[in-house]
């Protein structure tokens, strides 16, 4: 069934946890066993929170419309108080910075039912058209790893276009999306 799960949208996963025909636990762990399996080649996820992932997944659940979801959040904005957030910085990420806020839209996502699994690599502050920040190295392209997947939501982009999350967080500001989406 993993193989099957990869191929899903994040809709049709919410429908199978819904109907009880899958665990949220198992759709994280399917997610996070394709994280571990492609991450190494492509270089999206640059922070896990793989065990608080699932520690969430099994207990009590937002009832939202994606609950159990498996879930990346970009490493751009969207913060969680407590957790890294380095915005592709090697300044921020060598200093361990922690947000010390919970973002509005990170609170409606979790709200949602979704399970943040870490964060996608993005580049730094979001400045450029590709994800290849000094601080984490840069994130390839599925569909050709001798090519990028753009920026500034390359790594969430590369992450679901690999299949390993259904959805991931991104923003635009300048073509942060739509240049992932086109490349």
């Amino acid at each position: 069934m993993s193989n099957d799960l990869s191929l899903l949208d994040a809709c049709a996963q919410a429908e199978l946890v819904r109907t009880k025909k899958i665990s949220p636990l198992e759709l994280v762990d399917n997610a996070i066993a394709a994280i571990e399996r492609l991450n190494p080649t492509l270089n999206a996820v640059v922070w896990e929170r793989f065990e608080k992932a699932r520690e969430e997944a099994k207990g009590a659940l937002p009832d939202g419309p994606f609950r159990g979801v498996p879930f990346l959040t970009k490493d751009l904005g969207c913060t969680t108080a407590g957790e890294p957030d380095s915005q592709g910085s090697r300044f921020l990420k060598n200093n361990h910075y922690t947000a010390s806020v919970t973002t509005e839209l990170a609170g409606r996502i979790r709200a949602a039912g979704f399970i943040n699994l870490g964060r996608a690599n993005s580049p730094e502050f979001g400045a450029v058209a590709t994800t290849e920040p000094l601080a984490w190295g840069a994130t390839r392209n599925p569909w050709n790893t001798e090519r990028t997947p753009a920026g500034s939501s390359g790594g969430s982009c590369a992450a679901v276009a690999s299949g390993m999350v259904a959805v991931a967080h991104g923003s635009d500001g300048g073509g942060s999306i739509r240049l992932p989406a086109a490349a």
